[in-house]
């Protein structure tokens, strides 16, 4: 499908129904579903979608969706996707509510994996894109609830570019791995983040570096650490 622009070129009758969706080596995909189409009801039942080579790929998601949209969808990876910058806007936070596993690999412009809506809306170069992606400012999420609240497992792996891994309330992971992440110096992540954890794979000399304010958790944390191993990627 080397001519097709986003999914949506199918019809979107089509695709209602799916439940499993990998979408690999198509070179004009700019957004697996655009924009105009966000008043239709996208993907109900999509439970794993898979995206891979998708070398022109700029957004997943329309700067809006319906509510119930992507609502059933409990695994994402996006892989060798170079000129992505995000993956998730915070108006999807409370969409995707059984999300449980996120891979996140290889993207070579990836910054965050959640802005803010009005960053997506705009040109993603422009500042507001850079300097205001925080999750927490979202309107509607409670402080005591944690946004995306079945995940389970985050995989972060070959992102150069990654600033940061979540600001505000972590999800509740259970499994967390990261590998060439160089830019990503602190977690952010508060004492009660960190109880769920059971393992996190990184790398022993980019954990020793890492910055953490809070020695106790820190310390928690450090008795989870596996050595990840390049070769099981």
């Amino acid at each position: 499908h080397l001519s097709i622009c986003n999914l949506s070129d199918f019809g979107i009758h089509e695709i209602l129904s799916l439940k499993i969706c990998i979408v690999r080596d198509c070179p004009n995909i700019r957004a697996i579903v655009q924009d105009p189409e966000h008043s239709h009801l996208v993907f109900p039942f999509l439970e794993y979608l898979s995206i891979n080579y998708l070398w022109n790929l700029e957004k997943i998601w329309p700067s809006q969706v319906t509510a119930v949209s992507f609502a059933e969808l409990r695994y994402l990876s996006v892989q060798a996707c170079p000129k992505l910058r995000y993956v998730l806007t915070c108006s999807m936070l409370d969409i995707l509510i059984n999300l449980e596993e996120l891979l996140i690999e290889d993207c070579a412009s990836l910054e965050y994996i959640v802005i803010k809506d009005e960053a997506a809306i705009d040109d993603s170069s422009s500042s507001e894109f850079v300097e205001n992606p925080c999750v927490y400012e979202i309107s509607g999420i409670a402080s005591a609830t944690p946004v995306l609240r079945s995940l389970k497992v985050l995989k972060l792996h070959y992102l150069p570019k990654l600033r940061s891994i979540w600001t505000g309330s972590w999800p509740p992971l259970e499994y967390m791995s990261i590998c060439e992440c160089p830019m990503v110096k602190d977690l952010r992540m508060e004492v009660n983040d960190a109880v769920s954890i059971k393992e996190i794979a990184t790398d022993m000399g980019w954990w020793d570096i890492l910055e953490c304010d809070h020695r106790e958790m820190s310390t928690r944390l450090k008795e989870r650490i596996t050595q990840i191993r390049l070769d099981d990627l």
